[in-house]
């Protein structure tokens, strides 16, 4: 009795936490259970560096407590979206903290997907921010002409998921190669880059080296 006692409690405290956020009924599962697998992750990782675009954006060190105090201040839900166009979208007119996830993405993720996912949830954890016009992108061209959203600030949510990426990629000790190689990853994304102004792209990869 007293070894099963112990076992319980073990498992207890080395099990994920309970989460405050709502999820949509209509979300799947498997999703779920991942994302809140994945954002434990994210909650345990420990960093040190702290750039001066970082600090900006989140207010301390590249440490989980600094992402979990982040994402939990913006997201409050996370529902179903039949829009198909993007991965994740939030409504500025709708009501406030909810993260809708596209009915079309992939939503049986593997662990190949963890800092994609994350990514995600701090680009769209960006436009949350009422009080900054909900970083809003821009509207511009690409090199062929077709029109897609940019930023012309690095503190917009592009710029966000490359200084998440680039600082825990610079400090963080406890984080699996596997993660390491998933931010790398997200950091070197040219198809973001290409999204960011010259001038937000400088201020970017001078930030921290």
């Amino acid at each position: 009795m007293k070894s099963f006692i112990t076992t319980l409690f073990f498992a207890i405290l080395t099990s994920p936490p309970a989460f405050s956020l709502e999820w949509d009924t209509r979300i799947p599962a498997t999703f779920k259970i991942f994302m809140e697998n994945t954002l434990h992750e994210l909650y345990t990782m420990e960093g040190r560096q702290n750039s001066p675009l970082h600090q900006a954006i989140f207010q301390g060190p590249s440490h989980g407590k600094t992402y979990q105090k982040w994402l939990n201040k913006r997201i409050q839900k996370i529902s179903l979206s039949t829009n198909c166009n993007v991965a994740a979208h939030i409504d500025s007119e709708g009501p406030p903290g909810i993260l809708y996830i596209s009915k079309c993405s992939n939503l049986n993720p593997t662990s190949d997907d963890k800092a994609y996912w994350l990514s995600i949830f701090i680009h769209e954890a960006r436009h949350l921010e009422s009080h900054q016009q909900f970083w809003k992108h821009s509207v511009c061209t690409d090199d062929l002409g077709s029109i897609m959203a940019c930023d012309h600030s690095p503190l917009g949510a592009f710029g966000a998921e490359k200084v998440w990426a680039k600082n825990l990629l610079m400090s963080c000790h406890n984080c699996s190669p596997e993660i390491l190689t998933q931010l790398e990853k997200i950091y070197e994304d040219q198809t973001v880059w290409n999204k960011l102004m010259p001038p937000a792209q400088s201020q970017l990869r001078s930030d921290a080296k």
